[in-house]
C-alpha cells in the first residue's frame, strides 16, 4: 500500500472517489459484459429473507404509543429460475439480467425497479441487499448457480455456518387503544456454527446447539437435510441449494415458534494460498438485537427501541499487494491478514481516524467472505471478489484521498506498490 501526503493547495481539481468509481463502472461496463453473460446461462436458485425497512409508530396527544406500522414485513422464500444465453430468465417471475460493471449484475423484472446484485469471481454466486419497491422491506437475496451434477460425497468436508434469525411477525397487544406489549418480544439473532459432512452423507455440527443428521442430493443443486431429534420426535427436514463450485450452500426455514431464518454454509478452505487481491463488493444486512417498548414512570408505553435499527448498506474495497486494503466507497486504509481455517482479518483506520478490526471467514474458492456482528445490532456481511478484468483492475487501482490537517493523503493498492 502506498501513502503520500501533498499540501491541500496543490490538489488538482478532479472527481471525488465515489464519482470516479461510478464513472469507471459506466465506461467500463461493456468490457465486462461478454465475460459474465457468456457464463450466466443455467439454473439459479434464489434464497431470501425479508424484514421491515423501519417501523413507524404513532402516539396520542399525551405521547402514549397507539400503533406501530410494518410489523408484518417479515418473509422468507426459496425458488429456482432458468437463465438463457441472452440473459432472459423464467421461473416464478420473468425478467432479464445485464452487466452494470465489474462484479455488478442488474436484474430487471416487469413493474419492479431494477435490482443490483454482486457477483463472485467464478460467476456462480450473487448477493443483493436492497429496499423493496414500496420502501417497506429490506430484502437479502442470494442466487446460487446450480452444478451440472451433485452427489453427497461432493459435499464431504468441513463447513462454517452463519444464521440470521428474526420473528415471522410481531403482534401488538392493545388495551383501550394503547400498546401495552409485543408478542413475541421481538428478539433477533445472528450466529455462527459448524457442519461436518461425511462421504456417505451423514452430518454433525453445531448451530445454536449440537445436531446430527443426513443429507441426500437432488437435481439442480438441491440438498435435502434431515436433522435428528430426540425420540419419539421424528426430526425435521430442511432444503438447501449449493453453487456450481460446491463450496457455498444456502437455505431458509420457518420454525414452529414464530421464527424465520436464513442459513448459509461455506466450505472451509484447506488454507488461504494467495493475497486475496482484487476488487471486492460487500453487502451488509442488519437488524436490531431486540425491539423493546419504552415506558414512563407509571408504566405507559411511549416509544419503541430498535424501530430504526433495520439497515442495509453497500461497500467496495480494493485488496492489493501484501494485503494492502483501500476503501473505494468510504475513506479507509488498512491491512488484510490471513489466518487459519479461512479466517481473514481486516484492520485499519477509517476516514474519521478511528481504528477498526473486522473478522471474515472465506469459502474454499476464496471469493466469498462472510462476517457477523452482534455488539450494537445483529449484522450479516457478505463480501464477494469480483471477476478479474481490466475494468475491475482499473477501479481497484484508483488513487483515493482524504484530508489530513493541511495535507491530502493519497492511497492506492497495486500489484507492485510502485508509482
Amino acid at each position: 500500500m502506498q501513502v503520500r501526503s501533498i499540501p491541500v493547495a496543490a490538489r488538482p481539481r478532479h472527481l471525488n472517489g465515489l464519482a470516479a468509481l461510478l464513472l469507471a463502472v459506466q465506461l467500463l461496463g461493456l468490457e465486462a459484459m461478454a465475460q459474465v453473460l457468456s457464463d450466466a446461462a443455467g439454473v439459479w436458485n434464489n434464497v431470501a429473507i425479508s424484514t421491515p425497512s423501519s417501523l413507524t409508530y404513532h402516539t396520542d396527544t399525551e405521547g402514549r404509543l397507539t400503533w406501530v406500522e410494518n410489523l408484518n414485513g417479515f418473509d422468507t422464500w426459496q425458488a429456482a429460475i432458468t437463465v438463457n444465453q441472452q440473459g432472459q430468465f423464467s421461473g416464478p417471475v420473468t425478467g432479464t439480467i445485464a452487466v452494470a460493471g465489474p462484479g455488478l449484475i442488474r436484474v430487471s423484472v416487469p413493474d419492479e425497479p431494477p435490482a443490483s446484485f454482486f457477483l463472485n469471481s467464478r460467476g456462480d454466486f450473487m448477493v443483493s441487499a436492497k429496499l423493496s419497491r414500496d420502501d417497506e422491506r429490506h430484502d437479502l437475496e442470494l442466487l446460487l448457480k446450480a452444478p451440472p451434477n451433485l452427489a453427497p460425497a461432493d459435499l464431504a468436508g468441513q463447513w462454517r455456518g452463519f444464521n440470521l434469525v428474526t420473528p415471522t411477525k410481531i403482534d401488538l397487544i392493545l388495551n383501550q387503544s394503547l400498546v401495552v406489549d409485543l408478542e413475541p418480544s421481538g428478539r433477533f439473532e445472528v450466529r455462527m456454527g459448524s457442519l461436518t459432512v461425511a462421504a456417505d452423507g451423514t452430518i454433525s455440527g453445531n448451530m445454536g446447539g449440537a445436531f446430527t443428521g443426513r443429507t441426500t442430493t437432488g437435481v439442480n443443486g438441491t440438498v435435502s437435510v434431515h436433522v435428528d431429534t430426540a425420540p419419539p420426535d421424528p426430526g425435521f427436514d430442511l432444503q438447501f441449494v449449493v453453487n456450481a463450485s460446491k463450496d457455498i450452500m444456502a437455505g431458509q426455514a420457518t420454525g414452529d415458534e414464530g421464527e424465520q431464518e436464513l442459513i448459509l454454509f461455506i466450505r472451509t478452505p484447506a488454507g488461504l494460498s494467495n493475497e486475496l487481491k482484487g476488487l471486492w463488493r460487500a453487502a451488509d444486512f442488519a437488524v436490531p438485537t431486540e425491539l423493546t417498548l419504552q415506558t414512563n414512570a407509571v408504566g405507559e408505553v411511549f416509544g419503541l427501541d430498535g424501530a430504526r435499527d433495520f439497515e442495509i448498506w453497500h461497500d467496495a474495497v480494493s485488496v492489493g499487494h501484501q494485503g494492502a486494503l483501500i476503501g473505494l466507497t468510504e475513506p479507509m486504509v488498512g491491512q488484510v491478514t490471513l489466518g487459519s481455517a479461512g479466517l481473514v482479518r481486516m484492520s485499519g483506520t477509517n476516514g474519521e481516524g478511528d481504528s477498526f478490526t473486522k473478522d471474515f471467514w472465506s469459502n474454499a474458492g476464496q471469493d466469498l467472505l462472510v462476517s457477523t456482528e452482534t455488539v450494537e445490532h445483529q449484522e450479516l456481511t457478505l463480501a464477494l471478489r469480483t471477476p478479474s478484468s481490466p475494468a475491475a483492475e482499473t477501479i481497484a487501482s484508483k488513487i483515493r484521498w482524504r484530508r489530513q490537517g493541511e495535507c491530502l493523503e493519497l492511497f492506492w493498492a497495486s500489484d507492485t506498490n510502485r508509482v
